[in-house]
């Protein structure tokens, strides 16, 4: 009877050590999401400003210049217009509400895409049914494009699918600030 209780002992330490290192594990892994999510897309402490014009040229504080190069006060009547994008910074996941659509012609799409979404930290609302589409997009509402681009990396959806949101993404946005739509090309589910 002595040695069963050594054995149990040693079983129950050995349970005991695998289930600390699948801890461990678990808890490396969901700091290196969210250093993925929040911290290693933007630097949040900063935004960055990218302006485009035509033959103007951009100066450090991100104005553009457009006038004649002798006349600095002067201004060309045939300017190109300027186009101003800024970046958002990235928000906390839990103040991102999320919309998933299944637009992948496939059952639990939707479903198992908001699971992701929710274990990443983001809030969701119930997903829905999308019309089918090829690729998979992320809408956004103005100021969240970071978060866009993060769930966009989360959900293995190219930089190239996250949009501003239209008047209509396909499926109810409510007050959702991202809507992804998965379409034929996902990965998940």
């Amino acid at each position: 009877m002595e040695r069963v209780e050594r054995h149990d002992i040693l079983n129950a330490l050995g349970l005991a050590l695998v289930l600390l290192a699948m801890a461990l594990g678990l808890v490396f892994g969901a700091r290196a999401l969210f250093r993925t999510v929040n911290g290693g897309l933007v630097d949040s402490s900063k935004t960055e400003e990218v302006a485009a014009v035509g033959d103007g040229t951009d100066t450090s504080d991100g104005a553009a210049e457009t006038g004649d190069a002798a006349d600095p006060g002067s201004t060309s009547t045939t300017a190109e217009p300027t186009t101003s994008t800024t970046v958002a910074e990235l928000h906390l996941p839990s103040e991102v509400l999320v919309r998933v659509g299944n637009g992948a012609r496939r059952g639990g799409v939707a479903g198992a895409g908001t699971s992701i979404v929710e274990q990443a930290g983001f809030p969701t609302l119930a997903p829905k049914n999308a019309p089918s589409t090829e690729a998979s997009i992320v809408y956004y509402v103005e100021g969240y494009q970071a978060d866009a681009l993060a769930l966009a990396r989360l959900l293995n959806i190219a930089e190239a699918q996250i949009a501003p949101m239209p008047a209509d993404p396909g499926i109810p946005q409510d007050e959702a600030l991202l809507v992804v739509i998965l379409g034929a090309d996902t990965t998940v589910g």
